[in-house]
């Protein structure tokens, strides 16, 4: 009986030994701050975008993309909306931003020519920019008709300024 009981505990030591080295083994997880995780999932979002689109961008992708487990990014964000809301904040652009508009030494045609090339200019550098218009032309939902409704307010004084002098 000595020596069963010898046994067992000799196996029960190696068995705790192997338990303890295979967890030792384990790599550990790097852990990442609020700020980083917002960052690794928008810039994971604006890659995914500029890849697909918005139409076929999916929580999955983005968060394969943020290499995080798809409830990090529901802790974050209750849906793809939310992000979508948040991350068209950030890229969108709104005319006065751009355009450089001399009321004082170029006439009102000189001034359109320079806002036309403004647009091209800034839509041809700006992959993001030109997904949002295509998504604002083949969709129709809050967050494409807000944006498009922002960006038209936000530009009405250049509007009023340009059909003034087109008179």
């Amino acid at each position: 009986q000595d020596y069963l009981l010898l046994n067992t505990v000799i196996k029960m030591t190696n068995y705790s030994k192997d338990q303890n080295k295979s967890e030792e083994k384990k790599p550990r997880r790097n852990r990442r701050t609020k700020v980083t995780l917002e960052q690794d999932i928008e810039r994971a979002a604006k890659e995914v975008i500029e890849e697909v689109g918005f139409e076929k961008t999916t929580i999955l992708a983005i968060s394969q993309r943020a290499q995080m487990e798809t409830s990090v990014f529901y802790k974050r964000y209750p849906d793809l909306e939310s992000l979508f809301d948040k991350f068209v904040r950030t890229y969108d652009y709104w005319m006065n931003d751009i355009a450089h508009i001399d009321t004082k030494n170029n006439s009102g045609v000189e001034n359109f020519q320079n806002l036309l090339l403004a647009l091209v200019d800034s839509v041809n550098d700006n992959t993001i920019m030109q997904k949002l218009l295509i998504w604002e032309l083949e969709s129709d939902n809050r967050i494409t008709r807000r944006t498009a409704n922002n960006r038209e307010l936000n530009s009405a004084e250049m509007l009023d300024y340009f059909m003034d002098q087109f008179k």
